[in-house]
């Protein structure tokens, strides 16, 4: 089915009055997500996490969670302060600990030979308009580990700087190779020059 991201949100917002809460639907898609990476990443090295302030960043570092089991190193590029976080992203980067390494800059980062994988968690459907300077910064680190380092970049949902409903890119959107796309398919995109942007359309049930 494809929606736009309002019609989604709408969906969330009837699972939440059914009773299911965001903490168990953050749990649902990273687990989903590690999956995606999973597949188009078999062979376990550098997961870079970029993250933003809001549950998009949560979904990452759940997906990061399942993946350190299979012996993924893990690394974050944050955009604000922990404490700026919204609380179930604080929660699981908390929860995570020593497990991932803080890096301010992933492009002159050393990272250890081996596959890099950079997960797009800057944000999600609720975006509109350009990003913020702060998140434009990451979107280009990530753009530019994938041309110099060759990393796979995985998006989740839709590209960070692509719109969700009708598939513009503001200046330095993420170039994906895949798109983790959770529960729907959100139009923006399918439309004509976004698959640029998305890359692969993975579906996460």
């Amino acid at each position: 089915m494809i929606v736009t991201c309002r019609q989604m949100q709408q969906c969330e917002e009837a699972a939440f009055a059914r009773g299911v809460s965001a903490a168990a639907l953050m749990e649902e898609a990273g687990r989903g997500i590690a999956n995606v990476v999973r597949q188009f990443a078999p062979r376990a090295g550098s997961l870079v996490l970029f993250l933003g302030k809001g549950n998009n960043a949560g979904d990452a570092l759940v997906a990061a969670r399942e993946l350190v089991a299979d012996g993924w190193q893990l690394y974050a590029r944050l955009s604000c302060e922990p404490a700026a976080m919204k609380p179930l992203p604080r929660a699981h980067l908390a929860v995570l600990g020593s497990l991932v390494r803080i890096v301010e800059n992933a492009t002159m980062f050393d990272f250890p030979a081996g596959p890099i994988v950079s997960l797009d968690g800057l944000l999600g459907i609720g975006a509109k308009g350009a990003m913020r300077p702060e998140l434009q910064v990451l979107a280009r680190e990530m753009n530019e580990l994938r041309t110099q380092r060759h990393a796979v970049t995985i998006a989740m949902d839709i590209p960070s700087g692509l719109d969700g409903d009708h598939g513009d890119a503001c200046e330095d959107a993420v170039e994906a190779d895949v798109t983790a796309v959770v529960a729907q398919i959100k139009a923006g995109l399918l439309e004509d020059g976004a698959d640029h942007y998305v890359g692969r359309i993975a579906l996460v049930p």
